[in-house]
Order: C-alpha cells, then structure tokens, then sequence
C-alpha cells in the first residue's frame, strides 16, 4: 500500500530562499516527488501541511494543495486497482493542466466569496484566453504574452493599460497554479501609455444643456442622466441608475456608495433639483427610467448579485450609445461616456478650489490621495498643453 503526503522539502532552496512544497508518494521503498509550489519555511504549517495564514495568497495556494493532493490519490487508487507498479506516469497526467482551467478554478473560487464584480472580469479574460490560444500553464511564457497582448489590441481594440490589467491577472494565475517560477512571465511588462482623460469645458456642457429634445424621449433622460452626474460631485454610473426618491430629501442627495461603501450626503444646487423633481414625479422603481431590476424570490442570493450586475452594465452600455448621439447633436466631437461627467466635474471642482486636491478627493470619493493627484494631473495635460500652443501661434500670426 503506497503512501502520499504534502510536505516542504528543506534539501532544496530556490535563490530566492524558498523551498520546494511536494508530493510524495512512496510505495515498495521506491519514492516519487512532484513540486507543486514553493514557499519559505516561515510560512508552512508542518501539522496541517499547507501555508499559514499569513503566507501569501495563503487561500488560493492551499485550495491548489489541496485539489492537487486530491487528484494525485485518485491517480494512485486507479493505478493500485489496475495492479500497476507506482510511476512518474502518475504525474504526467496532470500536464494537460492549462490556463483556462486554472481560470475557471479560480472563478469558482471568487464565486464562492461573492466577489461578483472581480468574477466578471476574469470570465471575460477567460472567453479571451480560449479565443485566442489555451495551453498548458507551464508553457506560458513570453512569446505566448506578446501573441496574446496583439490579439486583444487588435480584436477587441484594448488599451495599453487595459492590456496591461489583463496580463497581471495572468501572471497571478501563472502564480498561484504553476509547479514552478517563471521569472520570463514574472518579468513580464506591457508598456502603458498615459491616456488623456476626456472632460467637457463648460461651454460644451451648456451646448448639451441647451439641446432642444423631446419630451419624455429617452435622449432627454440620458441627457438629463449625464447633467446630474456632473451636478452630484461625478457621482458613478451605477450609484445613480440605483438612486430612488429615497435617496432624495430635503433637497440633499443621501446615498452609500456600491463600490467603495463610503456614506455620502450632499446638497442639490437649484439646477440639480430641477432635474431631481422632473422624474419623481414619474414614480418609476428608481429616479431614472433605465433601471428595471427587482430581486427574484426564487433566486439564490448570489444569482441575484450576478443579474444585477449584469443589469448595472446592461443600463450603462445603454446609455453610453445614446451619449454618442447626443454629442453628436451637440457638436461635441469627443466619445462621450458615463465617465466624462466625472472628469468634467473633476476640472471644474480643480478650478473652483485653487487644486486643493485634499478637498477634491474628499469631493470625488477617491479612497487614497495618490489615485486623486493623477486624476487631476491627467485632466490638466490638454489644458496646459492647449494653451502653451495657443501662446506660441499668438506670438507667430
């Protein structure tokens, strides 16, 4: 009868002073050995047989220990029961083990923590790693990278930093799930480029306030949608579509944030409440006619999440399609979006406050200061560099 167990072997040390976690098989005095991560020996709890807490993504690792233990004993049990003498064979049967599987055992994973926002993300790589070419997660390497970066700027024309997003999840993956390190994928950088942040100037934003529009036609609810972002302090996208008349007393806006849960409470300047007023009196589910979703009673909870945020995105592609028409109406040659309403409040709040930036994160929600600097450091590139260009043909003509 063979033996297997999880162990940290200490004959080994890796340059960087880790050492190798196995799994050993012994049967008839002959021993076979297969790595299957590494870690110091800090970090390894010798009477459980897997990382302590403490030791990095502890949770991922020993959820791969213990899938890796559990199918190593099945190999060995189906081997015993065909009367085959114990071999490396055992472990070659893992090395179909690809990318794509090891992103769908990590999906299950974030699923199992109702981590559903992060989930989407990583289904999205996951269609996108078997569009363009799954292999087996121990040939990942450069050439594979740079193959997969040009297919998703060229098919899904991402940005450099969306690129970039997309390989560091990779990479956490490559961690996690690979037997070895690979400094040629750790290495690996996607070089980003600074994109300058869209913002409307105030004469753009009068030009779309201003827009003759139907009555009740949905172009005058986007319109209206996309003002009150900039009225409300940029408030996000999804924050808005969920706001209800509840949301709305005594002329102040009361609402905790979905992605960062911070309490906020705000007054409404005269044309905000305008447009507040407008669509109260509509009585729809929530303040703007585009959110529709109710929780479903047959639904498990975490099916709810998904619908919802599935809803959230839904609502905002549709709204961003109509943006686009109404820039057009405008005049406005720039691809509007969601987003530009909170960097044109953005510019407009660095104005008024002389770049007081501890009062514009304050106003913009931004969890540290840092993500703030390079907010308004980006939204004042084109303004700068607009009018150094202005005074240098001035001076010409």
């Amino acid at each position: 009868m063979a033996s297997i167990k999880v162990l940290l072997y200490k004959g080994k040390t890796y340059s960087d002073g880790t050492n190798p976690v196995i799994i050993q098989i012994i049967e008839n005095r002959k021993t076979v050995k297969k790595v299957i991560h590494r870690c110091l020996e800090k970090h390894w709890d010798s009477k459980q047989s897997k990382l302590k807490s403490n030791a990095p993504n502890s949770t991922d690792v020993n959820q791969l220990i213990s899938a890796k233990l559990s199918f190593y004993q099945k190999a060995l049990v189906n081997s015993e029961e065909g009367g085959k003498v114990i071999s490396s064979e055992i472990f070659d049967q893992e090395r179909t083990i690809t990318l794509a599987s090891c992103i769908k055992a990590y999906c299950k994973r974030l699923e199992e923590l109702k981590r559903f926002v992060t989930l989407g993300g990583y289904l999205a790589l996951l269609d996108q790693v078997i569009g363009y070419k799954d292999i087996p997660i121990e040939k990942i390497n450069k050439f594979w990278l740079e193959g997969f970066c040009f297919y998703l700027q060229t098919n899904f024309k991402n940005t450099s930093s969306t690129i970039n997003k997309k390989v560091s999840r990779i990479k956490g993956i490559v961690n996690i799930y690979s037997n070895t390190t690979n400094n040629e994928v750790r290495q690996f950088k996607v070089p980003v480029h600074d994109k300058v942040k869209l913002k409307l100037t105030k004469e753009e934003l009068d030009k779309l306030i201003n827009l003759k529009l139907p009555t009740n036609d949905i172009l005058e609810s986007v319109r209206d949608f996309f003002i009150l972002q900039v009225y409300l302090r940029g408030v996000r996208v999804g924050d808005l579509l969920q706001a209800t008349t509840n949301n709305f007393k005594s002329d102040r806006f009361v609402y905790t944030s979905n992605k960062t849960e911070t309490g906020y409470d705000m007054t409404l300047i005269l044309p905000a409440k305008a447009i507040v007023d407008k669509y109260i009196s509509q009585n729809n589910l929530a303040l703007f006619p585009f959110w529709k979703w109710k929780v479903n009673s047959k639904e498990s909870d975490d099916n709810n999440m998904k619908a919802k945020i599935a809803h959230k995105e839904s609502c905002t592609a549709l709204i961003n399609k109509y943006l686009k028409l109404l820039a057009a109406m405008a005049e406005i040659d720039k691809n509007l979006t969601t987003h530009i309403a909170r960097h044109s409040f953005a510019v407009l709040a660095d104005e008024s406050t002389g770049g007081n930036i501890y009062i514009i994160q304050q106003l913009l929600g931004h969890s540290n200061r840092a993500t703030t600097e390079g907010y308004i450091k980006n939204l004042r590139k084109t303004d700068v560099l607009d009018k150094a260009a202005d005074k240098i043909f001035n001076d010409i003509l």
